[in-house]
């Protein structure tokens, strides 16, 4: 079996039987720069739930190779924060359209709008809250993770409940002033943040 990590040839212990013995090997250290597999490629076909029991068992064997890419947990919290600040200009855009279709009276399209908006916020709230997670998890990364992402958070948070009574009413002009003035702000806040 040919085993590529991040890229390069690097030689198989022979001893290990199954994808869950490799995996175990290839995640080593501790905080920061533990080592994490982020990606594999069974054969040259991706495996993306290539932590699932069924494929841990997977004798190594059947596959004519392994493509690992791996990185730190300190890339990982940076590709993630990386991620979520290139996300969130469009975010804003869409969360002002959103707004400015409320404005028009153009409920049905605005509605639509915001139920993505909706799911796309949760998404990122996740994230962020996770980003955070890690970050004060670590000594060395604790004190740059100094709650200012959980304050955005919670900003958006108590936007979408006045939202949501905005909405309830059928407020459409409130729900346009809580989209373009406190969501967008709180997402502005994020952007600083993350």
């Amino acid at each position: 079996m040919q085993l590529t990590i991040n890229g390069g040839t690097v030689p198989a212990d022979s001893r290990l039987g199954n994808w869950g013995e490799l995996l175990d090997c290839l995640e080593h250290g501790d905080g920061r720069d533990r080592m994490v597999v982020t990606a594999v490629r069974f054969g040259g076909v991706d495996e993306p739930s290539f932590r699932d029991a069924a494929v841990l068992a997977r004798s190594l064997g059947d596959a004519e190779g392994v493509d690992v890419e791996t990185a730190t947990v300190i890339e990982l919290i940076g590709a993630s924060a990386a991620a979520v600040r290139a996300e969130l200009p469009p975010v804003l855009e869409c969360t002002i359209a959103t707004a400015r279709a409320f404005r028009r009276h153009d409920v049905a399209a605005a509605s639509r709008q915001l139920v993505g908006l909706l799911d796309t916020f949760r998404t990122i709230t996740t994230l962020v809250d996770s980003i955070g997670i890690a970050r004060r998890s670590m000594p060395e990364t604790a004190a740059a993770a100094d709650g200012h992402g959980q304050d955005a958070t919670e900003r958006v948070r108590v936007a979408f409940e006045a939202l949501v009574d905005a909405q309830n009413r059928q407020d459409w002009i409130d729900v346009a002033d809580v989209l373009e003035y406190e969501v967008a702000d709180a997402v502005g806040r994020w952007m600083e943040t993350i």
